[in-house]
């Protein structure tokens, strides 16, 4: 059995800024860390606290925030 691979990033989202993340490579955990103004969103979908949003493909990331990005390979 093989066991995936996985990298860690994070990320600190200006405000006024929108981010286009993207996975060509497999899947990603997208978890807050901590939110520094307004209400972050994913595709347009709120960013909560203490949750994580598990995507498949690519998104746009807005607001301001500091966010840890799990790639999954």
């Amino acid at each position: 059995m093989h066991s995936r691979r996985r990298t860690y990033s994070v990320l600190r989202i200006l405000p006024s800024y929108t981010a286009p993340l993207d996975n060509p490579t497999g899947s990603a955990d997208l978890v807050p860390i901590r939110i520094l103004e307004g209400t972050p969103t994913v595709s347009g979908q709120a960013l909560k606290p203490e949750s994580s949003v598990h995507i498949t493909k690519g998104v746009k990331v807005s607001s301001a925030l500091d966010l840890l990005v799990v790639v999954t390979h």
